[in-house]
């Protein structure tokens, strides 16, 4: 966990008097939301409020992000999600490091299987671990994913003595984590009213 926070933390704040910025890999993030769904209860606005969290977060670091891509209620399906990343990341090079983030519905791998929920309000679908590790694959570099989902753990086998620990994140240019155990929610809160507001835990802790 130490090594997560090293790579996508946000920096201490700069003095008064602006500093250089640092060489070093270049970074960029691809940000997803979901809070409209069609077959699971709408979460709004925790999914955009977590994209928003995290995004200024990023934008903080000091050592300065090349791009920051945010997309709320428009990913429904894996082709968008490939239309996505290869916008966030078509000109990554060997030393960069791409950060990829979901917030989300995650599916109960009872039945043996796992998957995140990608929707638009109109399209869902259900991206399962290895597609999201085909599209990501190809993307030079580090590759730092974020899960914050219930049930996200099943996508690396951890959580759920029905899963095998087999998953296709093992190469040493993949840091996956995930919120949650294979059979554990991941937890947020909601506020009620006509101010409603909310988040996840996990995510208000990253960009703190």
């Amino acid at each position: 966990m130490a090594a997560l926070f090293l790579l996508i933390s946000p920096a201490p704040s700069p003095s008064p008097s602006p500093l250089p910025q640092q060489q070093g890999p270049a970074l960029r993030a691809l940000l997803i939301g979901s809070d409209t769904f069609l077959s699971r209860e709408n979460t709004y606005p925790i999914a955009q409020n977590n994209l928003s969290m995290l995004e200024h977060a990023l934008e903080k670091d000091i050592r300065g992000y090349k791009a920051i891509h945010t997309y709320h209620d428009e990913i429904g399906h894996p082709a968008a999600l490939e239309r996505a990343i290869e916008s966030a990341f078509s000109h990554v090079e060997e030393d960069d490091i791409s950060l990829l983030y979901f917030s989300s519905h995650g599916i109960d791998p009872e039945n043996g299987k796992s998957g995140l929920y990608l929707s638009d309000g109109m399209e869902e679908t259900i991206l399962t671990p290895e597609q999201l590790y085909a599209l990501t694959s190809s993307i030079p570099g580090k590759k730092i994913i974020l899960l914050d989902a219930c049930n996200s753990g099943a996508f690396i086998g951890k959580g759920s003595a029905s899963l095998s620990v087999s998953h296709p994140f093992t190469g040493s240019d993949y840091l996956l984590i995930t919120s949650a155990g294979a059979s554990e929610a991941s937890w947020q809160w909601q506020g009620e009213g006509e101010l409603a507001s909310g988040s996840s835990y996990f995510t208000a802790m990253l960009a703190t």
